[in-house]
């Protein structure tokens, strides 16, 4: 547990006055270490974890049910001093490796929506309506804050702003229910675009259609999804795809999964940096990534589909990071586990009631960067290009076995499995 105790910092002030490491330690174990069963409670899984992994399975990291310690909230702001810290003793919460993987740096209550989500299984798509309100809104919240470390750690705010953001993380509710929230589309200008507005199918939640959807947006972030496929997912193979061939399979996948992913049985949003955001993961781990649909031929007829060459899947970020690269025979164990996901933790609560819808409008990413770098102190990175988060993706296989809140470490938007 205590491999990365390097990372947690105490009570400490800006003029570098150094802090008792052992007694910070100390006061972590004593609060969450069962001394009788020799496990850590889980924060926010009704369930206790051993830090000590078994032997590792081939081809796989290790146990998804390892003890992790993760940064419970964005960042900590000590009063005292007005020092902004990620891994503070107040904000470290130990749970199981597949959920800190999984919340990535996104606010905590979006597990207990995902857990929630699970009663639906066999539901259709309307009795997702709070579920998608909620996911919406832990996704707005959060993009008021910065997702990259280096960037909340340039945070200025007082003690009165940061309770404020604090209400909201816990409460999973926009302050203000009228707020607009800005959003963007990811998007690479494609080779040959065909412009306007002329029914361009949009396989995704419904409700988050841009107003002005049109094939070139669409092609445009099927050529962003095949620069990252071919870039990290499937850089150790040679890329037999094509920004085409990846939009047949995500239609594929919608018509033959109902629209939802087939983990966690979410339906998938296009907006970025959302824990529903689709994301194109692998089937399975070690193979290359390959849709159905052959390459450098016309594709005239669904018939044209080889289901034995498919190595993709199409589903939400949240579902790609809580399989990481785990053992495909732990899934059930997973889920099951996701069920006992608690009602109130001190970082997140269950909403009383629906939750309302958020109002949304699209625009440049440039726009998003501004909102979520309104506290950074002045002269910093608020104006850096929001493209440039493509170099801080990572692939699993480079992830070190022992982390904590590894994903404070890349941009959260980029992480495909």
């Amino acid at each position: 547990m205590f491999t990365e105790a390097r990372k947690f910092k105490g009570a400490t002030a800006r003029d570098g006055s150094s802090y008792d490491r052992k007694a910070v330690v100390e006061r972590f174990t004593e609060k969450w270490f069962n001394t009788t069963t020799r496990l850590w409670a889980d924060a926010y899984v009704d369930a206790e974890r051993a830090d000590r992994a078994p032997a590792l399975r081939a081809n796989t990291r290790t146990t998804p049910f390892l003890a992790s310690p993760d940064a419970a909230y964005p960042f900590y702001l000590e009063a005292a001093s007005g020092e902004i810290s990620i891994h503070h003793e107040n904000n470290i919460a130990p749970c199981a490796q597949y959920v800190n993987l999984s919340l990535n740096t996104w606010l905590k209550g979006n597990l207990q929506v995902a857990r929630d989500a699970l009663d639906l299984w066999e539901s259709d798509y309307s009795a997702y309506a709070d579920v998608n309100n909620r996911f919406d809104n832990y996704w707005a919240i959060r993009g008021k804050i910065p997702h990259r470390q280096r960037d909340r750690l340039k945070i200025t705010m007082n003690e009165a702003d940061y309770q404020r953001c604090c209400d909201e993380w816990r409460e999973g509710l926009l302050a203000d229910a009228d707020e607009i929230v800005p959003y963007y589309i990811d998007y690479q200008a494609p080779s040959n675009s065909r412009k306007g507005a002329d029914g361009a199918p949009f396989p995704w939640r419904p409700e988050h259609m841009p107003p002005d959807w049109s094939y070139e947006l669409l092609e445009g972030n099927m050529a962003y999804h095949f620069r990252l496929m071919d870039k990290w997912c499937d850089k150790y193979f040679t890329t037999e795809e094509s920004p085409e061939t990846i939009f047949l399979e995500v239609l594929w996948q919608w018509f033959d999964n109902g629209g939802r992913d087939v983990f966690l049985r979410l339906p998938m949003t296009v907006m970025p940096q959302h824990a529903t955001g689709f994301a194109l993961g692998h089937l399975h781990h070690g193979n290359p990534m390959r849709t159905g649909w052959p390459i450098d031929v016309e594709i005239t007829d669904h018939s044209q589909r080889d289901g034995s060459r498919c190595n993709v899947l199409v589903e939400t970020r949240i579902s790609n990071l809580m399989k990481a690269d785990y053992s495909e025979t732990e899934y059930q164990a997973i889920r099951n586990d996701l069920q006992h996901c608690r009602d109130d933790t001190e970082w997140f609560t269950r909403p009383q009631g629906p939750v309302p819808p958020i109002n949304v409008q699209r625009t440049d990413a440039r726009v998003t960067q501004r909102r979520s770098k309104q506290w950074m102190t002045a002269g910093s990175q608020a104006d850096v290009d929001a493209g440039d988060d493509l170099d801080d993706e990572v692939d699993p296989a480079e992830l070190p076995d022992d982390f904590a809140d590894i994903a404070d470490d890349f941009a959260e938007d980029e992480a495909v499995l």
